[in-house]
């Protein structure tokens, strides 16, 4: 699925993994011709930083903890569409669920050249 074709519409790539950072994976995604909307993750917004994170391939970079009312901007700014009609929150991302389901507010997101 890393054709143009890919059924990814967004990647959320942190900046910092064990193997290989963000900015060498999504520069190796983009190596490999796919060109799936990648959003940065960070904990760390020096300038250089996202630079370098853009320059290898990301779209946008956002801070962590990542909050949902920033990432529905960069959909809009970048032109991705949610599926569904979405609730914006102020929990960021990556914190536990109280109920531990899948709620209204679970959001999927597809590219303007999908259906």
């Amino acid at each position: 699925g890393l054709e143009n074709s890919s059924p990814y519409d967004m990647v959320l790539m942190d900046y910092e993994m064990p193997v290989l950072n963000g900015p060498g994976a999504a520069s190796k995604i983009r190596e490999l011709g796919c060109n799936t909307f990648i959003i940065g993750i960070t904990g760390n917004l020096l300038p250089e930083d996202v630079l370098y994170f853009e320059k290898n391939g990301a779209n946008c970079v956002l801070p962590k903890p990542l909050n949902m009312v920033d990432l529905e901007a960069k959909w809009k700014e970048f032109g991705v569409r949610p599926c569904k009609s979405s609730k914006s929150s102020s929990v960021p991302i990556g914190e536990p669920s109280t109920t531990g389901k899948k709620s209204d507010d679970d959001h999927v997101v597809h590219s303007p050249h999908t259906n």
